[in-house]
């Protein structure tokens, strides 16, 4: 549950040329005249490039869950995760609206983020068309709310304290063999 474990990044439409990954929050929703609708992309960095992903396939996935704190503790609202479709050589330090790219209209996860509370995301059917290769797992996701019009705030991976950061479960199914003579 590192820093880089999770690559994250607020970005926003009124700052299109921006990078905000040095920010110790993420936001989704229409924040401010100024800085205008936030949306915030992740890439689990930590997983892909773990042992365990590489060596499982689609089948072998029981569960992906990420985990976010909501930190702006107004009402909850509907988040959903879309997967990102264009760009998959971006990098938490040099994304921004403008070089994001396009991403999927399919809800891949959705869940009511607010009051402070963690927000549960269940990314298993992505996790296995990232696998499969329907969808770029380098691309990463991006988080909206469904309705734009509002916003919210949630901890980022820079956070200081680290139980608030946000965080992935992978669930999975190995193959064990265990010989005795």
């Amino acid at each position: 549950q590192g820093v880089n474990a999770i690559e994250d990044a607020p970005i926003y439409e009124g700052k299109p040329n921006s990078n905000y990954s040095n920010y110790v929050y993420d936001r989704v929703g229409y924040y401010d005249d100024e800085y205008k609708t936030a949306r915030t992309v992740m890439r689990p960095a930590a997983l892909l490039n773990s042992t365990e992903w590489q060596s499982i396939g689609s089948g072998d996935i029981t569960s992906l869950t990420l985990y976010i704190k909501e930190s702006s503790s107004k009402s909850a609202k509907q988040v959903n995760i879309h997967a990102l479709t264009e760009n998959s050589t971006w990098t938490e330090t040099n994304v921004k609206w403008s070089n994001v790219g396009a991403y999927s209209s399919t809800v891949y996860a959705s869940a009511s983020l607010g009051s402070g509370d963690w927000a549960e995301f269940n990314l298993t059917t992505l996790a296995k068309a990232w696998k499969n290769g329907t969808q770029n797992e380098n691309c990463g996701i991006l988080l909206k709310m469904e309705d734009e019009s509002v916003y919210r705030t949630f901890y980022a991976c820079e956070y200081s304290t680290i139980d608030y950061r946000p965080y992935m479960v992978l669930e999975y199914k190995q193959d064990l063999v265990l010989n005795f003579y």
